[in-house]
């Protein structure tokens, strides 16, 4: 059988004079199969023959085909800040001047530290805070977190030296010509301030004058105080004889409570004219107390409750052990978060005193040695 043989089942034209005869169109037939079988095998030969590719070359890759994707990123997220607790001082005129501004809370509310960086190392003493920056989600990608050690460029500290109360932007103006509510040559601004003055026995008056050198001075600065200021004067050193109350303490031994607060005891009252007046005239007309001692600490004690911005400290000498003692423990109690200033003051002393010039370093406040001209 013939491989005609398959296609004899093609239906013949009816009419022959249509088509060509039956070898004519199964040689044709013949011929289609051919091609067709041709094209078959140069297809399958074609994929026998060609090598297959090596990916990692070009020749691979021209018949393998082949792509890649790169990606980077980088970001960082920090935030730093500074600021103090500085009251402001400013140009003033008048006899005492004005504060200028609001005066902020007490107590320090910035926070702390920066986030990122280096923390930087502040230059000011206690009362100035660094203020945070704000913190910030770092990238997810394409990103090494910075070293801890990574210094901030610049650093950043404190702009000024603040003071412990932290009444940040609370700007006070000064006096004309520099006098001010100042005490024994001690400026001071604060709109509330206690005079804790030493009136024992030897402060009277002799040739050195001391009397008559505090009560001239302490009328000047009255009379300075702001108008929207506050004060009270407490004089110690009385003795039994003149009011003053023996303690018994708990080891046996006693000491006095020698406090001689102005009227009305236990309160600041507002520097008014007549406040002032009445204030000097008070002072005027008491002499220190002539079986009087410097026991100072319970008169430190009432002026430290009255929580007032400063305090004037004033004596002529050293105390005695147990005076010292006794005050240093109700400066500590009273003013442990350091909210007052402490100035201090040695009238007429024959030099420095120490524990005045502690106890003003330790409470933010400053200390003067006054010399006195015999005779004066």
């Amino acid at each position: 059988m013939t491989i005609f043989s398959y296609f004899a089942w093609i239906p013949k034209p009816s009419h022959p004079g249509a088509s060509c005869d039956e070898r004519e169109r199964n040689g044709a037939l013949a011929a289609i199969v051919a091609c067709f079988l041709l094209a078959i095998g140069l297809v399958i030969a074609a994929i026998l023959l060609v090598p297959e590719g090596d990916p990692s070359t070009d020749a691979g890759l021209a018949t393998a085909g082949g792509g890649y994707g790169t990606g980077s990123g980088d970001g960082f997220g920090a935030g730093t800040g500074s600021g103090s607790a500085l009251a402001g001082k400013g140009p003033g005129a008048g006899v005492a001047g004005s504060r200028k501004g609001v005066t902020g809370d007490a107590s320090d509310t910035a926070p702390r530290g920066q986030l990122a960086g280096t923390v930087a190392q502040a230059n000011a003493r206690e009362g100035e805070s660094l203020v945070t920056g704000e913190a910030k989600e770092l990238p997810k990608f394409g990103f090494t977190l910075p070293d801890k050690n990574d210094p901030i460029d610049p650093p950043q500290t404190a702009v000024a030296v603040g003071r412990r109360d932290g009444r940040d932007g609370a700007g006070a103006a000064g006096a004309g010509g520099g006098g001010g509510a100042g005490f024994m040559g001690i400026p001071e601004d604060a709109k509330s301030i206690v005079y804790v003055l030493d009136f024992s026995a030897s402060m009277r008056d002799g040739n050195l004058k001391r009397e008559s050198e505090l009560k001239r001075e302490l009328a000047r600065s009255i009379q300075a105080l702001p108008k929207d200021g506050k004060f009270t004067v407490i004089l110690f050193g009385r003795s039994p004889g003149d009011g003053a109350q023996v303690v018994t303490r708990a080891d046996g031994s006693t000491v006095w409570r020698a406090a001689w607060p102005m009227p009305p005891e236990g309160a600041l009252v507002p520097a008014t004219p007549a406040n002032r007046s009445a204030a000097v005239s008070w002072v005027n007309e008491r002499s220190p107390d002539a079986g009087g001692s410097s026991y100072a600490w319970d008169s430190m004690e009432m002026a430290l409750a009255l929580k007032p911005e400063a305090i004037y400290l004033l004596t002529d000498g050293e105390f005695d052990s147990y005076g010292l003692n006794d005050l240093m423990d109700a400066i500590r109690k009273g003013n442990a978060d350091r909210q007052t200033r402490i100035h201090t003051v040695a009238l007429g002393s024959p030099g420095d005193v120490a524990s005045l010039q502690g106890i003003a370093a330790d409470n933010g406040g400053s200390y003067r040695w006054v010399e006195l001209t015999p005779g004066r």
